[in-house]
């Protein structure tokens, strides 16, 4: 059963960049008892994995995706020596779920994209960074502003179809046969 992916493209990921950014403040302001550090750290665990779950095809995956990245998130939260280090294990919880759990993609392919777009969504961040609830906002905003540019350049790989009832290893072969054929 396929589901829509809510985030997976341009646009998509532009718009989760601009809500999670107008969320922050008040989820800021709802949890300020628990110190900005502590609500800023849980508000980007949390984040990053409704974003993995809006990237998958199916209801399955999402969910794994979803309780993988918050199982990675918390580890490091609970390690992390502040905010930014959550930060950047929110980032690397994205891109392991992204080319190494959602998208079928070649590993070079797959890791330079992540480098990139890892790299350059927390070089947003930081320059778009200031204290405060607005600046935490434009932070946010920014690293998912590169992330969607990842769709621009080639973020995902065209699927290819297996006939129903097909192994896909099966369909792998019949296609490299037909290749030695002609």
């Amino acid at each position: 059963m396929k589901t829509k992916r809510y985030f997976d493209s341009f646009v998509g990921t532009l718009l989760f960049g601009a809500l999670a950014a107008a969320a922050w403040p008040a989820w800021a302001l709802g949890l300020a008892a628990l110190g900005f550090g502590t609500s800023l750290s849980g508000y980007l665990v949390g984040l990053s994995a409704v974003y993995v779950a809006g990237l998958a095809a199916t209801p399955a995956r999402a969910l794994g995706a979803a309780f993988w990245t918050l199982g990675f998130g918390a580890t490091i939260a609970f390690l992390a020596r502040g905010p930014a280090d959550v930060a950047v294990g929110a980032a690397i919880a994205i891109g392991l779920c992204r080319s190494g759990l959602l998208h079928a993609r070649r590993p070079a392919r797959a890791l330079l994209l992540e480098l990139l777009l890892f790299a350059g969504g927390l070089l947003a961040a930081r320059t778009l960074a200031a204290p405060g609830l607005v600046g935490v906002s434009l932070a946010i905003w920014g690293f998912f502003l590169v992330q969607s540019i990842g769709f621009l350049i080639g973020g995902r790989e065209p699927q290819r179809d297996v006939p129903a009832g097909l192994d896909p290893f099966d369909a792998a072969r019949n296609q490299a046969l037909e290749l030695l054929e002609r």
